[in-house]
């Protein structure tokens, strides 16, 4: 979140731009918290992934930010994971938030208030390929080719 001040510059600059991680939300470096309710973007909750409303705000919140700064592209992060949510860091357990979280004993199938965020939003895009001739980097990306579908959420 801290480089979106950057965007303006850079699509001034006609670079093509890509917000490519949303953030997992449920950040290990916050003060604990041992209520799932109180789960939010100023806290953690270490015993598994709240994947609630507070974490769609804040998906609300990040997308918005970015989106009108001027990206070109938003990205999901952790599309699906279990309902724990851990990620593959065997140092710093961290469960992770995801748009779909799978329950294995039961089979059950969450959708998440963040999977709301990025359904709603996702409507408004325009299902298009098309090709854009931007600065991404270095000289032989100068084409890049985009598709966007909102039919994928």
């Amino acid at each position: 979140m801290e480089h979106v001040f950057m965007v303006p510059g850079l699509v001034a600059s006609n670079y093509l731009v890509m917000q490519s991680e949303h953030q997992c939300g449920n950040y290990p470096w916050k003060t604990a918290t041992t209520n799932v309710a109180n789960a939010d973007s100023s806290n953690f909750f270490a015993s598994y992934a709240p994947n609630n409303y507070n974490y769609g705000q804040e998906t609300w919140y990040l997308m918005k930010n970015w989106i009108s700064k001027g990206v070109n592209s938003y990205n999901a992060w952790n599309m699906v994971l279990d309902t724990v949510g851990l990620n593959l860091d065997q140092s710093r357990p961290w469960p992770q938030n995801s748009l779909l979280a799978v329950n294995y004993a039961s089979k059950a199938l969450k959708i998440t208030p963040y999977y709301y965020v990025f359904r709603h939003v996702a409507q408004f895009v325009d299902t298009a390929l098309f090709t854009s001739r931007r600065k991404v980097g270095t000289p032989w990306h100068s084409v890049t080719r985009i598709a966007v579908s909102s039919h994928c959420l």
